[in-house]
């Protein structure tokens, strides 16, 4: 059962891989010139295999194209936002000291984590604080110890860079931790991807002869569906933020801590 919800997870990942790169061709080469470099290639495959044989090579040759579409659309998000950020710096003064609308699209979540734990640290700090006390029959009646363990804690953090608390949480999360961030992470991705995907399909299909109030429709369709997608990524980002602030934090319990098996299992690709 497991793995039929794996693959039924997997699918919209492959689906917008392989139309990524369909409306990259039809962009640079338009309809008529992919279809005249198509028709020979259709044809040599028609021609050297048939059967179980052909279908294995469409398998395979949809894989590697929709391996190559889902590598691309890391790299257009990527753009995104270093475009993101470029733009931000360039806003005028007065717009630099209030809180940027969705700016969790264009942060690192560690950077985020760390710019939430400035913002509401004492929340997560009393959080753990309360944690620490009820873990363990030693802790209670250390209060005032478990908060001067915390300042020193929050000095810390506040201290880091994002780069530095991210590289020492790696190897030190949970591998169940660890395999939440990687789902959270992958569902986060896919949106990403399906917003890039959506926002091209206007484009392509004008250059497919779709024109007038039609194109107009589908362009107020496409729009209105990225816009309102946006807010649900700045929220799972802002999720996996808080998420990895607080599996930061959860290292410097004063309960007894994980062991070495308790943080090993599946890699963390």
């Amino acid at each position: 059962m497991r793995e039929y919800l794996l693959v039924w997870r997997a699918l919209p990942k492959l689906l917008v891989g392989c139309l990524f790169p369909l409306e990259l061709a039809l962009l640079i080469f338009g309809p008529k010139r992919l279809e005249m470099a198509a028709t020979p290639v259709w044809g040599a495959l028609l021609g050297q295999f048939s059967g179980a044989t052909l279908l294995v090579v469409l398998i395979l040759l949809i894989g590697i194209i929709t391996g190559l579409g889902l590598f691309l659309l890391r790299v257009a998000s990527a753009m995104a936002r270093v475009t993101g950020r470029a733009v931000s710096r360039f806003l005028p003064r007065r717009f630099k000291g209030k809180s940027l609308p969705l700016r969790e699209l264009f942060e690192a979540p560690y950077k985020t984590a760390i710019r939430i734990f400035q913002e509401r640290g004492e929340f997560y700090l009393k959080s753990y604080e309360l944690k620490s006390a009820a873990f363990a029959i030693e802790s209670l009646g250390k209060v005032p110890e478990i908060s001067q363990h915390w300042a020193l804690v929050k000095a810390h953090l506040v201290a880091g860079k994002y780069e530095d608390v991210e590289a020492t949480n790696f190897y030190s999360m949970l591998s169940q931790d660890r395999r939440a961030y990687e789902i959270i992470d992958g569902e986060i991705q896919a949106l990403e991807d399906f917003i890039i995907v959506l926002l091209l399909m206007p484009a392509v299909l004008a250059l497919l002869g779709i024109e007038g109030w039609h194109w107009i429709a589908i362009l107020l369709i496409v729009l209105s569906t990225a816009a309102s997608l946006l807010p649900e990524v700045a929220n799972r980002r802002r999720f996996l933020a808080s998420f990895v602030l607080s599996a930061y934090l959860d290292l410097f319990t004063v309960h007894e801590g994980a062991n070495v098996a308790d943080r090993e299992g599946e890699p963390y690709l």
